[in-house]
């Protein structure tokens, strides 16, 4: 399970400052039934309907943060290529 945490005012661009703001800043989207993270990242994209249709939101872009073992692991940063840990 990986947790999608969506920066509040996206800039959709790499900036590798979710390390210094995190989770300040960000809000828990929801969690994703998977333990790949590039899984989550696409699962998490509006491309045949909305990812969450409890409560719409924009799809997973740069700069938010997936959090691995539902909240409890390794934190990634969307990159532009992939993640940056943290």
């Amino acid at each position: 399970m990986i947790s999608v945490y969506h920066r509040n005012r996206p800039t959709f661009m790499a900036s590798n400052g979710a390390r210094e703001e995190f989770p300040k800043g960000f809000t828990f989207m929801g969690d994703v039934a998977t333990d790949n993270p590039n899984e989550a990242y696409q699962l998490s994209n509006n491309i045949d309907g909305a990812w969450r249709p409890e409560a719409p939101c924009r799809s997973t872009s740069v700069g938010d943060v997936l959090v691995m073992d539902a909240g409890k692991g390794a934190r990634l940063e969307v990159d532009s290529l992939g993640f940056n840990s943290f």
